[in-house]
């Protein structure tokens, strides 16, 4: 059980209506290609490519904070490290976790407890996602 995320954002509007973010992370396994969602000024849903399931921000209120999960091997791909589970945090709750968080060799990540919130991903590609991060809005 692997991930591959597709954020469904909200383009920013005006770029000087948003402190610069600053970029958290990748957490995970080295290697694999450089990808980035980019910057936008709300988060409001979160695909996650496994059954496809959605994480929905639903209350106008609420907005993501931060992530957390663990990475380690992909059975039978000779070493190859990939994402194994992951949890949104919002300032109102924890959506997830979603996948694997037990298994041999697997190692926790999560990004910064900073008063902030998350305004776009990053991260690499190894065919599964290897490493994810966060760009992140410090209040």
């Amino acid at each position: 059980m692997f991930f591959i995320l597709f954020s469904s954002l909200q383009p920013c509007s005006s770029m000087s209506r948003i402190t610069m973010p600053r970029d958290a992370g990748p957490w995970g396994a080295g290697g694999g290609k450089p990808w980035d969602d980019g910057i936008f000024s709300t988060i409001k849903q979160i695909r996650v490519h496994e059954g496809e399931l959605n994480v929905n921000l639903d209350d106008k209120d609420e907005y993501l904070i931060g992530i957390s999960g663990f990475y380690g091997p992909v059975k039978g791909s000779d070493g190859l490290e990939a994402i194994a589970s992951i949890s949104f945090h919002t300032n109102k709750k924890t959506h997830g976790p979603f996948g694997d968080e037990r298994g041999g060799g697997y190692t926790c990540y999560s990004s910064t407890t900073c008063p902030g919130k998350v305004v776009g991903f990053h991260g690499r590609s190894n065919g599964f996602l290897s490493a994810i991060g966060v760009h992140m809005e410090y209040f």
